[in-house]
């Protein structure tokens, strides 16, 4: 009983681990250059997000569409863009996420 008990632990244990080990990458932002001569970083800026997700490798399930995180920030003037991917054993995530005013 006590071996079965152990075994259940470890299984268990190895079970979260794969769960919470993953990946993120920060894209940087090499084809969307912006000016940023003209921007004040002392304003609060808007910030919009779009995501698509992959579980066991089938997917994009919604959308990484730079005018989709435009329209969800409500910006009017985009100054920064951001790429972002998250990797994990059963599936990912891609973002991009934008910054202005």
């Amino acid at each position: 009983m006590r071996k079965k008990n152990k075994l259940l632990t470890l299984a268990g244990l190895a079970l979260t681990a794969v769960i919470a080990s993953g990946c993120t990458t920060i894209h940087p932002a090499v084809s969307n250059v912006v000016d940023l001569k003209g921007t004040d970083f002392r304003q609060e800026m808007k910030a919009g997000q779009a995501c698509e997700y992959y579980v066991l490798f089938f997917g994009p399930f919604g959308s990484r569409d730079l005018t989709t995180a435009v329209r969800a920030g409500d910006i009017k003037d985009l100054r920064l863009v951001e790429y972002k991917s998250d990797f994990y054993v059963l599936g990912g995530r891609h973002c991009v996420k934008v910054r202005g005013f």
